[in-house]
């Protein structure tokens, strides 16, 4: 990724609820709170509540999202598994041959992936 990241605050969801409510679209409300696009619409999915985007619940389901960790922490056999899984594809690619770049085909015109 590299590129720096926040979350948002309490303020920008009240500001985020305030452009909602004055009928404005997930570019305009991205623009207005120098956010993308795609965040936008993250947010409003994922902190959705019966009666809509609410930010006071909002703010406390991120919370509770951030507290509770991830999957991998939760669940010691999933990180077994994604860990071992994680040393078969360092092994693997360790001692694959290098790729050009070009898609190769066998003399008869399959791809060797196929």
């Amino acid at each position: 990724m590299g590129n720096k990241y926040d979350h948002f605050s309490l303020e920008e969801r009240c500001r985020l609820r305030g452009l909602m409510e004055m009928g404005l679209g997930a570019s305009e409300i991205a623009r207005r709170l120098g956010r993308h696009r795609g965040t936008i619409y993250r947010e409003i999915a994922r902190n959705r509540c019966a009666s809509g985007y609410r930010p006071d619940s909002a703010d406390r389901m991120a919370w509770v999202r951030k507290l509770r960790g991830s999957k991998i922490q939760r669940f010691t056999r999933l990180g077994d598994y994604v860990g071992d899984r994680l040393a078969m594809v360092a092994i693997t690619s360790a001692t694959a041959l290098p790729w050009d770049g070009r898609r190769k085909r066998s003399p008869d015109g399959w791809s060797l992936t196929q």
